[in-house]
């Protein structure tokens, strides 16, 4: 299935293996999807690829809110191939109606529905890229390259290819990134001592190689806010794994959540009055677990599931969904927890690297394969 498959022009897609429930709730269903596709990694300048064909899969009315028509068959939600041909592709994030993604031809964008693969390029000539988040009338992302850093942002609509810079330093590498009506939020590393970061405010009219330093001497792998504060997972085991402070300022004096080390949270959500972030089973070992405790403070997180490989998260605020990196199954699990058995509702994926989530749909990036997919809930 999709363990053999490569970036090769003549690689085929021979099916993706896809777990959902019926519409009872009850017991998984396994199914196939495009069974005997065409060619679809291939390089990232194919845009005259023709769209996958679904003629031999029968179609069905539609059961589910996430289900388009050419994606049911015998009642059941299919994966639905939305972009394809996406070489490096390492964040999506979703508004009401669009997908947005960075890659390797940087920041793109497609309707949720589907787009023939005629996205639409909102801004070029990116190099390292992290973090991705959007506001109504904006999208914003971080990149690194040519001895610079830059926090950024487009219209939804576009730019016409000039994004603006808000943030630039060489000093400094801008990496997570979180955004309220007012400011964005960002965590850096120095350039020279990877070892020293800090989170740093800015507006969103901009504020070029300054900012508001709310922390310093940290270092900052995921942020989230929740209204009044800034909340950051700590990369440096040395750290709390979870700060927050106060949008309005700290006095540098960042508030622990809990008293477990950091070094392995590589993401942070804030859902419920919880915060969630990844944690590593061992010093030596990748994140592999999420773990959950209530946002004003706690002593020992509880775990919530474990994933093998780097996990990534999103909630919709009542579940939370977790793959890792290299593996082929999503997870589902209760904000309130699961008893570590996260249920199974994707599996056949070759390289995830990234999720989103909205009220119908799952959305995921697959490395490898170049394929942006969508699967009904």
């Amino acid at each position: 299935m999709f363990r053999t498959m490569t970036l090769d022009a003549r690689a085929r897609l021979l099916g993706i293996v896809a777990i959902a429930f019926a519409e009872t709730g009850c017991v998984p269903e396994m199914r196939t999807f495009l069974s005997d596709a065409p060619d679809l990694a291939q390089p990232d300048d194919a845009d005259d690829e023709p769209s996958p064909d679904l003629s031999s899969d029968p179609y069905c009315p539609l059961t589910r809110p996430g289900c388009f028509a050419d994606v049911c068959a015998s009642g059941n939600c299919q994966p639905h191939i939305i972009a394809w041909g996406q070489s490096g592709l390492s964040e999506i994030a979703v508004s009401a109606d669009t997908i947005y993604w960075l890659g390797d031809n940087g920041l793109r964008s497609c309707p949720l529905s589907g787009c023939n693969n005629q996205y639409v390029t909102l801004a070029s000539g990116m190099m390292l890229r992290r973090g991705l988040v959007l506001d109504p009338s904006n999208v914003y992302w971080t990149e690194a390259g040519n001895q610079s850093s830059r926090v950024a942002r487009c219209a939804v609509g576009g730019c016409a290819m000039t994004p603006t810079v808000l943030w630039q330093s060489g000093a400094e590498t801008a990496g997570p990134l979180a955004v309220d009506a007012a400011n964005i939020y960002f965590g850096t590393v120095a350039t020279l001592t990877p070892s020293i970061g800090r989170v740093i405010q800015c507006p969103l009219s901009g504020c070029m190689s300054s900012g508001v330093a709310l922390a310093s001497a940290r270092l900052p792998s995921a942020l989230a806010l929740d209204g009044g504060n800034v909340y950051w997972a700590n990369a440096d085991e040395t750290l709390p794994a979870v700060e927050r402070c106060a949008i309005g300022g700290c006095g540098n004096q960042p508030t622990a959540v809990t008293s477990m080390p950091g070094g392995g949270a590589a993401q942070l959500l804030l859902e419920g009055g919880y915060a969630f972030w990844t944690s590593r089973p061992s010093p030596s070992q990748p994140p592999t677990d999420v773990v959950s405790c209530q946002e004003s403070q706690c002593m020992f997180p509880d775990g919530l599931f474990t994933l093998g490989g780097a996990v990534k998260m999103v909630s919709d605020g009542v579940y939370v969904f977790g793959i890792a990196e290299g593996s082929s199954v999503i997870g589902q699990c209760g904000i309130g927890g699961c008893r570590q058995s996260p249920t199974p509702i994707g599996d056949g994926l070759n390289d995830p690297i990234a999720l989103a989530v909205d009220a119908t749909n799952i959305y995921i990036a697959d490395r490898l394969d170049g394929i942006i997919y969508s699967i009904g809930r």
